[in-house]
């Protein structure tokens, strides 16, 4: 039985950390000391298609992996979901990869994310695909067929419409890339999408895209110009950041997070 969302609006609040990732986070020990001592607001999933070896982010994988691909994902990432359900007291579920570093505090973080009820992820009317691309989901009426972010940030009434979801998966699961038309599809065939704020949490730097535009900069060292672009990110809004290299050194990640806002 799936608990109905309102019926937990009494419990403490906590935020759902769901890591989607190949193997260990990049910065273990950054992460494994950013949490600690918030483990009363955060709780942890993680999905890792080759296994964790850090004890302490070991406890918290999960025990039974799907396979996953590049861009289609959203099998693991419903795990992830389904999983963090069952914690009731579970208010806001954050998608993270591997790559992921918080641009915040703990604190500013978790107050962020459960100060309203609205989920939040970018998300078009249309996809950013051309026309007959195998990316769009035909099967499904034009006015639904949508595009996202990989990088979601559900409330827990959005993440039980994913759960319970057996249709749209099933037409997603035909198509490339799956995982950047799933969810804006789903909400928007529901009728919800509208609930969701169209922007993400977390940012990546297509300003300087890689493979051809495949994918955002990596930020692989310290150097001005990068501190700068992830300051002004931050500026709007955004708490979390990726692609962070695992040589990426975590002195710097903190002095960003210590710096003046």
């Amino acid at each position: 039985m799936l608990i109905r969302a309102e019926e937990n609006t009494f419990l403490p609040k906590k935020v759902a950390l769901l890591f989607l990732t190949c193997g260990d986070l990049n910065h273990t020990d950054f992460w494994k000391n950013y949490l600690s001592p918030h483990l009363d607001k955060f709780t942890i999933y993680i999905h890792s298609k080759h296994g964790v070896n850090d004890p302490f982010f070991a406890q918290f994988t999960l025990s039974k992996t799907v396979h996953t691909s590049w861009g289609n994902t959203i099998r693991a990432e419903r795990a992830l979901l389904r999983q963090a359900f069952k914690d009731q007291h579970n208010y806001k579920f954050i998608l993270l990869s591997e790559s992921c570093i918080p641009l915040v505090t703990a604190d500013i973080l978790y107050q962020t994310l459960v100060k309203d009820e609205w989920s939040y992820f970018f998300w078009t009317h249309e996809g950013w695909w051309p026309p007959k691309s195998s990316r769009e989901l035909v099967e499904l009426p034009k006015e639904h067929r949508k595009g996202n972010h990989t990088w979601i940030m559900l409330n827990r009434r959005h993440a039980e419409v994913c759960i319970k979801d057996k249709s749209i998966l099933k037409i997603a699961e035909k198509h490339a890339n799956n995982d950047e038309s799933y969810f804006a599809s789903l909400f928007s065939f529901h009728h919800c999408l509208e609930e969701v704020v169209n922007f993400g949490y977390t940012f990546a730097d297509w300003g300087r895209p890689a493979a051809g535009g495949a994918h955002p900069y990596t930020f692989t060292f310290f150097n001005g110009h990068d501190f700068t672009v992830l300051k002004e990110a931050r500026a709007k809004g955004h708490l979390i950041a990726r692609k962070f290299s695992l040589d990426y050194p975590t002195e710097a990640i903190q002095a960003l997070i210590d710096s003046e806002y």
